[in-house]
């Protein structure tokens, strides 16, 4: 996964990489089943994604391929960040055994 600019193709060369630890924490956070910490580092890299004008990129579809987009939201009414995958005709799919191919667990 990458951190990358907003309205791209997720393909750049500026694109930051999660640390592996990040990864993994964002996955169990995603699909609740994180720790507080887990949610905790989950929320900061949205918030941060979120202020820095940046989107994350998935890279379930293996080097080569335009990654899977998810977006950095905020629900006022909950009053809480989130993930949001980045649907349209022009943008490919998460692979169908990646945790984010579903939309972010809500019951938390």
């Amino acid at each position: 996964m990458w951190l990358i600019h907003r309205d791209t193709d997720g393909n750049s060369r500026d694109r930051i990489p999660l640390p592996a630890p990040l990864h993994e924490a964002l996955v169990r956070w995603y699909v609740g089943e994180g720790s507080f910490h887990d949610e905790q580092a989950g929320v900061t890299l949205v918030q941060n994604a979120r202020i820095g004008h940046r989107w994350i990129a998935c890279g379930c579809l293996g080097p080569g391929m335009a990654p899977p987009i998810l977006t950095p939201a905020y629900l006022s009414e909950a009053e809480t960040y989130y993930l949001r995958r980045l649907t349209s005709t022009k943008r490919p799919e998460h692979r169908t055994d990646c945790p984010f191919f579903r939309d972010q667990a809500t019951n938390r």
